[in-house]
């Protein structure tokens, strides 16, 4: 995620902030109905988030991951490929990059 070290120098939110709000950012997006941990540094942010996405998106019927890639609103071109094959890894890849991508842009707009 290369995206967070430029985000942090181009925004002014301080690690701890940018970490929160891409966790809310997920919390919203995915439904789910209990808080993420917070991993303690924004470069820890994939290596201890992308377990328990995966946990639970496994819990979700085909029509729901559909509809939490279009709540995330990811690419239909990169998140079928990854439905089609039941490829969770690169969709919890992708929804993390876009939450992070969705906190980033609101932020930079923000000012």
């Amino acid at each position: 995620m290369n995206l967070q070290i430029k985000a942090l120098s181009e925004l002014k939110l301080t690690e701890k902030e940018l970490v929160e709000q891409v966790c809310l950012q997920l919390e919203k997006d995915l439904r789910l109905s209990h808080s993420l941990h917070r991993p303690k540094a924004c470069m820890l942010l994939y290596e201890e988030l992308v377990r328990p996405i995966q946990m639970e998106l496994l819990k979700l019927s085909r029509n729901q991951l559909m509809h939490i890639c279009y709540q995330i609103d990811l690419k239909e071109s990169e998140s079928q490929p990854a439905l089609m094959d039941s490829k969770l890894e690169q969709l919890t890849d992708l929804a993390l990059n876009r939450c992070f991508q969705k906190v980033y842009l609101r932020n930079l707009l923000k000012d």
